[in-house]
């Protein structure tokens, strides 16, 4: 386990993990988005399925799969259909 991101050499809050077998059941590096995932080496890519980079704003603002009607600034308002969204979103990710 390296204790430093390569590219910066800045330790980041948690440590890298050098293969997804040492990730832990529980959330951390797996449970961001493919751009971080791609810069920690732990995805081929940092693509969303629908083509774009994807970035946690691409995820709630732009993207056409997972997008939500308002966008962070509705997420943070944490309504009914902004938790509902949330949920739905993160249950979808961790299914695949």
């Amino acid at each position: 386990m390296r204790l430093f991101h390569p590219a910066t050499r800045l330790q980041p809050a948690t440590p890298v993990m050098d293969t997804a077998e040492q990730l832990p059941d529980r959330p951390g590096p797996m449970s961001c988005c493919r751009a971080k995932q791609h810069c920690w080496g732990l995805a081929a890519s940092d693509h969303c399925d629908c083509g774009q980079r994807q970035t946690m704003g691409h995820i709630v603002d732009s993207c056409p799969l997972t997008q939500l009607n308002g966008g962070l600034t509705r997420l943070h308002e944490a309504d009914d259909d902004a938790v509902n969204w949330l949920k739905t979103t993160a249950a979808t990710a961790l299914a695949k």
